[in-house]
């Protein structure tokens, strides 16, 4: 909290590295340490970003639009907000039905108007779950076929739970799960598995996965382009079918001996550092179909991620390495702020809905 701007010093309202995330941030403090301040400086953050909201150019992404602003006032689930939520859900479900050109990724696209929309049902509101459902399922139907001329090919190949199509496939899984459905095409999301599944290469500790569909050479250990992400989504399908449990097994297994000495692990951050490792491996660990072995693995090398992300987040701003050098940042995925986030969580505090910013339910 030391480390955030005051709210009339924010200049931009997103989720990303905004009021909206400084609100997300204060709100989870009030609520892990019963802090009465923390609560008053959420709502001045919010306050902010709605005020740099109703001023500035907006979009639909969850990171940086409006959906970001919209998932954190129904997190904060203040009455006052009503009418700010339900503006939101006219606006995206206004874009939902119109047709052109779709993101499906997390970050920007349809996957994270389905992390909104799952928040929104909590409240008892279902169109925008409703909806963005039945274009991620009909998107994924055209992806499956092949049908370039609705899919497009920027994201068809992506293996990236961020941004690309394992990240839309994880958010069905999800939204099946949360909403305790029977109605949704269980052969259609064993076939999205089984063609992700294709891509897998051999590593030197088991399976791993490329960028894209094709790919030769491993991604990273990460949660926006790698194994982690993967890792999640199988999860996810496992939870939701029981199936796929020995690919699942295999890859945290995978995981597990590649433990804190993959190379690909600089920081501490969430979409790619120790933090979002640890995070990961927390939802997973218990999974009934793991090995002993696996699960006292996974456990091992969450417990020393978590230490890991706590001396580098210790006195002083997180650092994140972009493109070949450190920078400083106070952001969600590559920052301070996600870092502090996890490491709350990891410690015992809050387990609130801000996880779900991950696909993580």
């Amino acid at each position: 909290m030391s480390q955030l701007p005051e709210p009339q010093t924010c200049s931009h309202y997103s989720l990303s590295n905004g009021a909206a995330l400084f609100a997300l941030c204060a709100h989870t403090v009030s609520i892990s340490y019963r802090d009465k301040s923390a609560c008053v400086k959420a709502m001045a953050y919010f306050e902010r970003a709605v005020a740099l909201l109703n001023d500035g150019e907006n979009t639909s992404s969850l990171f940086r639009g409006i959906t970001g602003v919209g998932f954190v006032a129904s997190v904060m689930g203040h009455d006052d907000y009503d009418e700010l939520l339900g503006e939101i859900d006219g606006v995206l479900l206004e874009g939902l039905y119109t047709s052109g050109a779709l993101n499906v990724d997390i970050v920007h696209g349809l996957s994270g108007i389905m992390v909104y929309g799952l928040q929104r049902e909590l409240q008892g509101k279902t169109a925008v779950i409703e909806a963005s459902t039945a274009l991620a399922i009909s998107w994924l139907r055209a992806w499956l076929s092949q049908d370039r001329a609705l899919v497009g090919s920027n994201q068809a190949k992506n293996l990236g739970v961020a941004h690309g199509v394992p990240g839309l496939v994880l958010m069905i899984c999800n939204a099946a799960h949360v909403r305790r459905s029977t109605s949704f095409d269980l052969s259609m999301l064993a076939a999205c598995i089984e063609r992700i599944a294709c891509s897998e290469l051999a590593g030197n500790f088991g399976p791993t996965y490329p960028y894209a569909e094709g790919g030769v050479e491993p991604g990273r250990l990460a949660w926006c382009y790698g194994d982690l992400g993967l890792l999640l989504l199988f999860h996810a399908y496992w939870r939701l079918t029981g199936q796929e449990a020995e690919r699942l097994d295999e890859l945290a297994r995978s995981i597990a001996q590649r433990g804190l000495s993959d190379s690909s692990l600089r920081d501490a951050s969430l979409c790619h550092g120790f933090s979002g490792l640890a995070l990961i491996l927390r939802h997973v660990e218990d999974a009934a179909c793991f090995s002993k072995e696996t699960s006292v693995q996974l456990t091992q090398i969450r417990i020393a991620a978590t230490e890991r992300s706590a001396e580098l987040a210790a006195g002083a701003e997180v650092e994140t390495y972009i493109n070949g050098r450190f920078l400083r940042s106070t952001s969600l995925l590559e920052g301070g702020c996600g870092v502090a986030l996890a490491l709350d969580h990891l410690e015992g505090g809050d387990s609130s809905a801000w996880k779900n910013l991950l696909g993580i339910f």
